[in-house]
């Protein structure tokens, strides 16, 4: 079994107080795949610019052990996204990149149908045109994590409907997408997911699986420098989880949470969405 992170390469360039501190590898399927590389195999299936950036965003994978000969690198630039932190107090995004999720160039060698076996774990991080077609072409275990509902708006009821019934493993999404699905739909139980997580933030998590459903309350919160990232590597606790076991049970949930909190509360005492992995690396080009 293998695990692989579909999507394009993205770098994060950090600044405080209006100067660059760091950059890193960015975007949340990378995120979730290098939380997982120490458990178990981890390929990214996708593309980056044949820049310094992109030298970074593959340099960031490679030294957390995620293999990366299935990554094409065009001659276009990289993508960055520009982070901004106001005196070390809030995070503030700045994203000055375009809309795309995915370089213009297709991707067509390898074809990710010619690498993947039935055994293999496919992580997906959003419904983009590319995405939505690997999720409907493969037979694959599916783990997806949907933090925005804008590629949703864009389907008919009909086509929702439809696309839901592929089976997902475990779906993460936040608390602005249940209530986008819940306002249009008035329901969500015609998501055929094994195990279904709702994140609220501060608050806490809903876990559903089978006919059970289980909330758990964040109890205690570190003082928080950065959130970026903390949605990847709470999720990648819990699709490690499912992987391990034969079913999903109350007892194991409550155990993968109190970790997961864990983890994300010392990654929040950092920056970078992967500070608890390594440090930020020097931005060579400011």
């Amino acid at each position: 079994m293998k695990i692989i992170g579909v999507g394009d390469l993205v770098c994060d360039l950090y600044y405080q107080d209006g100067k660059m501190i760091g950059v890193d590898g960015g975007k949340s399927f990378a995120n979730i795949v290098v939380n997982l590389a120490d458990q178990f195999p981890t390929y990214i299936w996708g593309a980056c610019g044949l820049d310094f950036y992109g030298d970074i965003a593959l340099k960031s994978l490679e030294e957390l052990g995620v293999e990366t000969k299935y990554i094409i690198r065009y001659p276009v630039s990289t993508r960055l996204f520009h982070i901004d932190y106001e005196k070390r107090k809030t995070t503030k995004k700045d994203f000055k990149t375009n809309e795309k999720t995915w370089y213009p160039i297709s991707l067509t060698s390898p074809k990710i149908e010619d690498i993947l076996e039935k055994e293999d774990v496919l992580i997906l991080d959003s419904f983009s045109h590319p995405n939505l077609s690997i999720f409907k072409s493969t037979s694959c275990k599916k783990m997806v994590d949907l933090g925005y509902f804008k590629e949703l708006d864009s389907m008919s009821d009909e086509e929702i409907y439809e696309l839901f019934k592929t089976p997902i493993a475990v779906l993460n999404m936040n608390e602005r997408v249940e209530k986008y699905l819940l306002h249009r739909f008035h329901k969500i139980d015609f998501l055929n997911v094994q195990l279904f997580i709702i994140t609220y933030g501060k608050k806490g998590a809903k876990f559903m699986w089978n006919d059970n459903s289980l909330f758990l309350p964040l109890i205690h919160q570190e003082k928080e420098i950065d959130t970026n990232g903390l949605g990847d590597l709470f999720f990648s606790q819990f699709i490690a989880y499912y992987l391990k076991h034969d079913r999903v049970t109350e007892e194991g949930l409550k155990k993968t949470f109190e970790e997961a909190t864990k983890k994300t509360s010392f990654l929040a005492s950092k920056i970078g969405a992967r500070g608890h992995l390594h440090a930020l690396y020097r931005d060579q080009e400011k």
